[in-house]
């Protein structure tokens, strides 16, 4: 399984509400966007110059403060991985809800909920306003010496491969 995660730099999943014209501020500055296809709650955006965290912040820009914006990733086979704003972690030794809300807010995040079935595994989201982008809090939490491993959570982008029979 691939775990190297790497932003692409003018490629950008934005993650929740935004603005009615949006799209057209998106167009104005020379920039597509597209919506992902079921989920309503996603749009991807592809500037064409600007690259990097100068092109990550304009696109939060765009949006006005209102959702999050974060660099589409690939892995290590070049799969588009598209981040959905939340970190999964692993715990060394499960915790209970008041120890992740205290763990949580030590990483300026929000916790979401504990996994019911492996209760080692919990979901936090980057919070609002936080200029982190999501593969960075995952990071963060992997340091932490409570934590086994934490990723971002992501819907993979494939490509079908033809075949010649």
């Amino acid at each position: 399984m691939s775990s190297t995660r790497v932003p692409l730099k003018s490629e950008f999943v934005v993650i929740g509400d935004v603005p009615s014209d949006f799209a057209e501020r998106v167009a104005a500055s020379g920039a597509s966007v597209s919506e992902i296809s079921g989920r309503c709650d996603m749009h991807l955006v592809v500037l064409g110059e600007k690259k990097g965290e100068a092109a990550r912040q304009e696109v939060a820009h765009l949006v006005g403060g209102h959702a999050l914006v974060e660099h589409v990733l690939t892995d290590d086979d070049g799969a588009r991985l598209l981040p959905t704003g939340s970190v999964r972690a692993v715990f060394r030794t499960p915790h209970d809800e008041a120890a992740l809300k205290r763990f949580a807010k030590r990483h300026r995040a929000a916790f979401v909920k504990r996994n019911r079935w492996q209760p080692k595994i919990a979901e936090f989201r980057v919070q609002p306003g936080d200029p982190r982008a999501v593969l960075e809090l995952a990071e963060a939490m992997t340091r932490d010496k409570a934590v086994e491993n934490a990723w971002p959570d992501v819907l993979a982008s494939f490509k079908r491969e033809t075949t010649g029979t």
